[in-house]
């Protein structure tokens, strides 16, 4: 959506058009959602300075279009693993986990949408691994890996799943420039 914002102090006004952009996120995308954990860096440093860097490099890795790809959430790592209990003695990381999911090109025939999976995602951005970091100009601390193995459960299923808390309110990024705002 553009939408025309007028501010004004009852002295001075401002005018400006804004873009929104609002992207629905389905079962199918979280089911193909790859989380990248990058090292030393807050939320509102990578959506102003090295969201670009990190979809142009996602693109390329893929050779997916820019539209394509979707940041699904930012965050720091803590938040992911709320059952985690951290030590005493552990310092608190500023590490950042970007959940995103890409699109498949659409194909005239099968006119649905479909995600790449998340296993090509992760092989595809340990093969292009280097050109992240340069891109990003942020260090890969890791590429999220399910927790399940075929070892893990014994008498039953293990199965990996992201769910979005939207029992909780979202904490918008915002910057000067650009905000982000998506469920933890």
């Amino acid at each position: 959506y553009r939408v025309n914002v007028t501010v004004t102090d009852g002295k001075f006004t401002s005018h400006a058009i804004i873009k929104v952009s609002v992207e629905l996120i389905s079962e199918e995308m979280l089911v193909q959602a790859v989380i990248v954990r990058f090292r030393d860096v807050s939320p509102s440093e990578f959506v102003l300075s090295h969201r670009k860097g990190f979809i142009r490099a996602v693109r390329n890795a893929l050779g997916a279009r820019v539209k394509d790809v979707v940041i699904i959430s930012v965050q720091p790592t803590g938040l992911s693993n709320p059952g985690k209990i951290r030590s005493k003695r552990q310092a608190p990381t500023r590490d950042l986990d970007v959940l995103f999911a890409v699109r498949k090109p659409q194909q005239p025939m099968a006119p649905s949408l479909s995600f790449h999976s998340a296993d090509a995602i992760r092989k595809a951005l340990t093969q292009h691994l280097e050109a992240l970091e340069q891109s990003t100009g942020l260090i890969v601390e890791e590429i999220v890996r399910d927790k399940c193995t075929s070892k893990y459960c014994t008498y039953g299923e293990c199965r990996d799943s992201i769910v979005l808390d939207t029992t909780v309110a979202a904490t918008p990024i915002a910057t000067d420039v650009i905000s982000f705002v998506s469920p933890r």
